[in-house]
């Protein structure tokens, strides 16, 4: 039997800060609890999230907090989707070659990944920079 647990990370390219929750799925519930807690996060700043097509993603049922916009990736894109190279450098660090046990043993080594990462601001900035993010654009 698989098991599977996902994790939610939210990068800012300008300075390193991260937020990052682990939940049980990928359904708009648990989205909405991600977006909740980055609004919660970042009160008095505007938080715009590069999004990918994960059905949870777009869903008519969200409530996207005040503070945050969320920009669609087109679909089958997911190479420009910054937070994938977190998720590269977390597997080839973290999970590259071992068995585990459990999914709670899956569940440890994934927060010790993202409480590194959280602290780890400049690899950070250098594995999700993108010119078109954070250059202001003329129409």
């Amino acid at each position: 039997m698989r098991e599977y647990t996902y994790a939610y990370t939210a990068v800012c390219p300008a300075d390193g800060r991260s937020c990052s929750l682990i939940l049980p799925s990928m359904q708009t519930a648990c989205f909405q609890a991600f977006l909740d807690e980055l609004g919660a996060r970042f009160p008095k700043e505007l938080v715009v999230m590069v999004c990918d097509g994960a059905g949870s993603h777009g869903a008519g049922e969200l409530k996207v907090p005040e503070n945050v916009r969320l920009i669609g990736l087109p679909p089958y894109s997911p190479e420009l989707n910054p937070v994938e190279q977190i998720w590269a450098l977390l597997r080839e660090r973290y999970f590259a070659n071992k068995i585990m046990g459990s999914m709670a043993d899956v569940q440890a080594v994934l927060v010790k990944a993202l409480n590194w990462l959280a602290q780890a601001t400049g690899t950070l900035q250098t594995l999700t920079h993108r010119a078109w993010a954070t250059t202001p654009q003329t129409a």
